[in-house]
């Protein structure tokens, strides 16, 4: 064994307890993989010349992973081996420009035509402080592949794919773990990264996982940590969590991890078995509804409506707890100004008669957010009562009516109609405006000449 990964399996047995075993380095499949799309040409060309040059470039991380699901990838990252870092740019700069974006790690990025594409040289890292990056990071063009793997989150992450000779290497069975829908760490060194957990539950999201039980114990262990990752780094995996197709699955593996507990509303929540499965059931229905309903909602919304979705079985919600929450994770204060308009409006409809007025009027409560949104959030709350679908239908199809499912109704009396019936600028004209939307909301007018004769009849008896 060489000496580099000597020294990192002499640091293992140091660290952790339990024994660590090295991957089982026989799994190798040496077949062309007719899953795998065809690679951009520059790429292509790229791996022969690093192989004329005496090294290997392999394909690694999501490409190797989406690929193999059958999921179209434009994720290359190119670890390449048995070339220093110099040689290494001397042979890329033929295809294109260098730029180094992480100096100290071997990291550049090559800009060609066709696009950009990241290289790194294989590295070890060993763990010097805490959190997210308190790491002693060393290049290696040296390492053999089992070494440079182990620092690898996960098994299904850890595959690798040659792009000279279409071979793919699979040192942790990520195949395996791929086919039966399992997450789990490569090492022990996995418990060194505290941001982990929490990627590992955007990926039981997007790729309907389930953490391995032996990983949900190394996550638990590492809670300690939560508190040294940044906000902007917990949100970065919380959004990919949101936009996931299989939420239910990401919310799973954050109770088994025990991260829930940095969430208190949530972790209450999971304690109540029903309310719980009620709430996972809430997001995966949101989730179908925003696929099948509403591909074209924004980003902006669809998170806001994946976020609603983990309080709507929650009566007793405040403002303050929704912030907090939303805080906790490092969320865009935008989301909250969508959000807490859906929660507090999700059982109007029940208490109010389906008239014009009560949609106008649900239809300004709700902006910035909208009754388009609010009929999926309200829906996905109750997907098996036939009576509040028929109800919510009733709602949604006299929005779309009026035109105002997707925004509020627009004001028809602005300052210059004012104005010209003589009303002055200032706060009285903004006591008018007021009035007036109200007013419009109510029905007293729909259009300028009779919103113009209500003005006349208010300015006559006011």
């Amino acid at each position: 064994m060489p000496q580099a990964c000597q020294n990192l399996y002499t640091c293992y047995k140091k660290i952790y307890t339990s024994p660590f075993h090295p991957p089982n380095i026989a799994m190798i499949d040496s077949n062309p993989l007719a899953t795998f799309p065809p690679l951009p040409k520059p790429l292509t060309r790229l791996a022969e010349a690093i192989d004329e040059a005496g090294g290997q470039a392999w394909l690694v991380g999501g490409f190797v992973r989406d690929s193999l699901l059958g999921i179209t990838s434009h994720d290359y990252d190119i670890e390449v081996y048995g070339l220093e870092k110099k040689h290494l740019h001397t042979v890329a700069k033929r295809f294109g420009t260098i730029k180094e974006t992480g100096k100290h790690f071997g990291i550049c990025k090559l800009f060609t035509a066709e696009g950009c594409y990241d290289l790194a040289l294989p590295r070890t890292e060993i763990k010097n402080a805490q959190g997210h990056q308190g790491f002693d990071v060393t290049p290696d063009h040296t390492l053999t592949l089992e070494c440079a793997t182990l620092r690898r989150d996960f098994t299904i992450n850890a595959m690798m794919y040659n792009m000279h000779n279409q071979t793919l290497i699979d040192l942790h069975h990520g195949q395996r773990d791929l086919h039966d829908k399992i997450l789990r760490h490569v090492s022990p060194s996995f418990h060194e990264d505290p941001l982990r957990p929490l990627r590992a539950m955007q990926f039981a999201a997007r790729f309907q996982l389930t953490l391995a039980a032996e990983t949900a114990a190394l996550c638990q262990t590492m809670l300690d940590e939560a508190a040294t990752l940044s906000r902007h780094r917990i949100w970065q995996e919380w959004r990919k969590w949101a936009l996931a197709p299989y939420p239910e699955h990401g919310l799973t593996a954050l109770k088994m991890s025990h991260w829930l507990s940095l969430y208190p509303m949530l972790d209450e929540q999971s304690l109540n078995p029903s309310q719980w499965q009620r709430t996972l059931k809430s997001c995966a229905h949101t989730r179908h509804l925003l696929h099948t309903q509403a591909p074209h909602f924004d980003e902006l919304s669809t998170l806001a409506l994946m976020f609603a979705a983990l309080f709507s079985h929650q009566s007793q919600t405040t403002h303050a707890q929704i912030i907090a929450f939303l805080e906790a994770i490092g969320a865009p204060n935008a989301i909250r100004t969508i959000m807490i308009p859906l929660i507090e409006n999700q059982t109007l409809h029940q208490m109010q008669s389906c008239t014009q007025a009560h949609v106008r009027h649900l239809a300004a409560r709700l902006s910035p957010c909208s009754i388009e949104a609010w009929a999926i959030h309200t829906h996905a709350t109750h997907p098996n009562d036939q009576e509040e679908q028929t109800t919510l239908d009733t709602w949604y199809m006299l929005a779309r009516q009026l035109n105002i499912h997707q925004s509020k109704p627009l004001a028809i009396i602005n300052g210059d109609m004012l104005l010209h019936a003589g009303i002055p600028t200032g706060p009285t004209m903004g006591q008018w405006l007021k009035r007036a939307y109200q007013a419009q909301l109510d029905g007293a007018f729909e259009e300028t000449i009779s919103a113009k004769a209500w003005i006349m009849r208010l300015i006559k008896s006011p």
